[in-house]
């Protein structure tokens, strides 16, 4: 069975409504379990490409499940580039453009919430829009750093079988 993501994406020119990723990217979905207001996730296996630019419709949570993957993406005709780390996310409000291309396969839990959602949520302290959530990109959960940190100190002095290693 194909799945079609059900996230969608503007094309700024047009107006367009596209979807996030191709249809043979959608491994699982929550449209599949019958959910159809404020809240969408999708797991998406992506292969290499270049998005055209476009508006993000509703806020987006991207959380990288597999390996870190070379990331990139254009704002205001500049382009800027980092690794996006295993567990590593990206945050965007509703309205904000977007350009991201990746260099190797990217699987992601992706994330869309309705700005009514949101608005429902945080009630009176709904900020506006475009500035709900600070833009942020290949960002790395920095308590997972520092375990993976911890674990890189240890393991090469010490390997166990809670580092990866195997012990004797």
């Amino acid at each position: 069975m194909t799945l079609h993501s059900s996230i969608n994406l503007i094309n700024p020119q047009t107006g367009q409504r596209f979807p996030s990723a191709p249809d043979t990217s959608v491994v699982l979905s929550s449209s599949q379990a019958g959910w159809r207001q404020n809240l969408t996730l999708e797991v998406q296996r992506l292969q290499p490409m270049e998005l055209p630019e476009h508006y993000i419709e509703g806020h987006r949570l991207i959380i990288n499940l597999g390996g870190a993957v070379r990331f990139g993406w254009r704002i205001g005709g500049r382009t800027h580039e980092a690794i996006l780390p295993h567990g590593g996310f990206c945050l965007q409000s509703d309205g904000e453009t977007n350009a991201p291309f990746w260099q190797d396969e990217l699987t992601v839990a992706a994330i869309a919430l309705t700005p009514d959602f949101i608005t429902t949520i945080l009630e009176d302290r709904t900020p506006t829009a475009i500035d709900t959530f600070a833009e942020r990109r290949c960002i790395v959960d920095s308590e997972k750093s520092t375990l993976d940190d911890y674990r890189k100190s240890h393991c090469v002095l010490r390997p166990t079988r809670g580092c990866g290693g195997s012990s004797s």
